[in-house]
């Protein structure tokens, strides 16, 4: 992200996965402040992903440090959601300004009707609670078309590219062309 920067790649945000053991370090923010300045990345065009079992994990500490990182600007993603054993009430409380629908509710997206309503309705309650949804996995056209319909804020997934080294990953950005999918 400090190359692109300084290259002029202007890619807004790059997502970090965290695990649970990150986030049991009370160094973790320090770690994370630390690294920005030496980087020279602003805090805003950093964003941390946890999953939902990860901030049930040792659960004040975990609030605490994932508000810390806010404080200081950093994005809070909940990966995964719909997946871990959260409750919709602690989903209310947290500190994360982005949620990202796991890609095992893709499969069936198309075809079965109850996936397509419990997608529909954690992107409602992700943009009602002023979070960005993300959804994970898409591959496929109708995919596309779906979220699009359900006004899902951010699509990720192989129907855009397949994981690319940071190298080809900067001439993949250059020539990406949005309109051409739709979007």
């Amino acid at each position: 992200m400090a190359e692109w920067i300084r290259d002029g790649v202007d890619v807004p945000i790059v997502s970090v996965n965290l695990s649970a053991l990150h986030f049991r370090d009370e160094t973790l923010p320090d770690f994370v402040r630390d690294l920005l300045r030496e980087t020279g990345i602003p805090p805003n065009r950093l964003t941390i992903e946890i999953t939902e079992t990860t901030m049930i994990d040792s659960y004040e500490r975990t609030i605490h440090m994932v508000q810390t990182l806010r404080e200081m600007g950093v994005g809070m993603s909940m990966d995964d959601f719909g997946t871990g054993f959260s409750s919709l009430s602690n989903l209310a409380g947290l500190p994360v300004n982005e949620m990202k629908i796991d890609r095992s509710f893709m499969v069936g997206l198309e075809s079965i009707e109850k996936v397509r309503a419990v997608v529909m309705a954690s992107v409602r309650i992700g943009q009602s609670l002023g979070m960005t949804v993300v959804a994970e996995g898409v591959e496929h056209e109708q995919q596309r078309r779906l979220l699009a319909e359900m006004d899902c804020d951010v699509l990720q997934g192989y129907m855009f590219s397949k994981p690319l080294p940071a190298d080809q990953f900067r001439d993949w950005f250059a020539a990406y062309r949005p309109e051409e999918l739709g979007l």
